[in-house]
């Protein structure tokens, strides 16, 4: 018999899933370059093209252009992820409307057509998750 202890199927997919990431989290970290400059992926004009336009000689040493344009960038994709929730949320509660209105498409219990192949647009069924 299977010991109570002994892991189940899914938990060694977590586990050897787990640890690819976390070896591969590693190695970017060791492998990828600190700067442009040190990238061997990067040819030398790529290089050169990039520090000149993001790190303006005329903007050291502080470099504030350049911050302020990554915090833009990180805060534009917060605005975009929180937009999309937003979208989720709504999609599922117009669904959760033609359910209740009794539209049998959208009120589908017995998950009729839950495996059929149908993308989330074609299948009122569909519920997201956030």
């Amino acid at each position: 018999g299977r010991s109570i202890t002994s892991p189940k199927s899914w938990q060694w997919l977590f586990l050897i899933y787990g640890i690819i990431s976390v070896f591969f989290g590693l190695f970017v970290i060791w492998y990828m370059p600190d700067s442009p400059m040190r990238a061997k992926f990067f040819s030398e004009a790529d290089k050169t093209l990039m520090v000149e336009r993001v790190f303006l000689s005329w903007n050291a040493p502080r470099y504030f252009i350049a911050f302020a344009t990554h915090m833009g960038c990180y805060t534009l994709l917060v605005l975009v992820l929180i937009f999309f929730r937003w979208y989720l949320i709504r999609e599922n509660r117009k669904r959760d409307e033609l359910a209740a209105a009794g539209v049998p498409e959208a009120a589908d219990d017995q998950l009729v057509h839950a495996f059929e192949d149908m993308t989330d647009r074609e299948n009122p069924n569909f519920r997201y998750v956030y």
